[in-house]
């Protein structure tokens, strides 16, 4: 099973609509393929997360965040549906 961490936004994402990537991410973890985790980036380490998924390009998608040597892959919803499935 895939451990995915979940940013806030996603989260809010599937809450707010039952469209797109963020709820078909639910869906996936209700079909037990998918484990989903959720709070903050450290957080997303110490469970061993192997993805984080975020909406939030600003904070996580510049040079500084994806040059880092980071346990964890960062990715929108619909980048790992489509990289990682």
């Amino acid at each position: 099973m895939i451990r995915v961490f979940l940013d806030a936004n996603v989260i809010f994402s599937a809450s707010y609509s039952n469209k797109g990537a963020s709820f078909y991410i639910f869906q996936l973890a209700k079909k037990s393929k998918l484990r989903l985790y959720s709070s903050r980036l450290a957080s997303a380490i110490s469970t061993k997360a192997e993805f984080l998924l975020t909406l939030d390009k600003k904070h996580f998608f510049n040079e500084k965040v994806l040059n880092a040597r980071l346990t964890v892959k960062i990715a929108t919803p619909a980048q790992f549906i489509k990289n990682y499935l």
